[in-house]
């Protein structure tokens, strides 16, 4: 099952909580179950958020997977989608199917708004490549 994006979450919370819906006409009690639904919300979006930025150590809250540094370093495992315990064959056939797909001639009759797109998708695909290959001494 696909998960939420955290803001659609919260969001539904801070509705709940708004519109009296339930018990809301009963002073304290009305709102305990609207604050505990809140708070589970909060706790969601903040553990996808840890989630996110534990999952590629390169990025920074909302930069895309850059670093501050200016340098663009992105992890490159997760630009190419493999674990970094993956084999070299593993590595090859995902950089291949990643850039078969992303490549600019494939998108060339879409227009040049999907050609540039796709055109930056297959430089960090190239370069996370590289940087892996380099990284385990593989040609």
């Amino acid at each position: 099952m696909p998960r939420l994006p955290a803001w659609l979450v919260v969001l539904g919370a801070v509705l709940y909580f708004i519109v009296p819906w339930d018990f809301d006409f009963v002073p304290v009690a009305g709102r305990v179950d609207d604050l505990i639904l809140l708070g589970l919300a909060l706790m969601y979006a903040w553990k996808q958020k840890k989630a996110r930025v534990g999952a590629d150590p390169g990025r920074a809250g909302a930069e895309g997977g850059r670093t501050g540094d200016g340098a663009g370093a992105e992890d490159p495992y997760t630009v190419l989608g493999v674990g970094r315990d993956a084999s070299e064959e593993e590595i090859k056939a995902a950089y291949r199917e990643l850039l078969g797909k992303y490549h600019p001639d494939r998108v060339q009759h879409l227009g040049e708004e999907f050609r540039e797109m796709a055109s930056r998708k297959a430089v960090s695909l190239n370069r996370a490549y590289e940087r892996i290959k380099a990284e385990k001494h593989f040609s």
